[in-house]
């Protein structure tokens, strides 16, 4: 049996603070196999990699972004 990924299961965090704004980043292209023609603004995440949970996921995802003040996390 081939061990390719058949496909990819992705995570997003929606992040509000106390005024209720939202958090967006700035997309960096750099690696990307394909670019888009002008830069997007996304909500923060990631790839789940074989063996890793949701959560696990996006405090790996925040914490690469430099978002590590996350309080009470909850999976919607």
């Amino acid at each position: 049996m081939s061990k390719e990924q058949l496909f990819h299961i992705g995570v997003k965090a929606l992040i509000k603070n106390d005024s209720n704004k939202i958090l967006l980043l700035k997309v960096d292209q750099t690696n990307f196999k394909v670019k888009r023609r002008e830069d997007y603004w996304d909500i923060p995440g990631g790839r789940i990699q074989k063996g890793d949970s949701i959560l696990g996921t996006l405090a790996k995802e925040l914490k690469e972004d430099r978002h590590n003040r996350i309080h009470n996390p909850k999976i919607i």
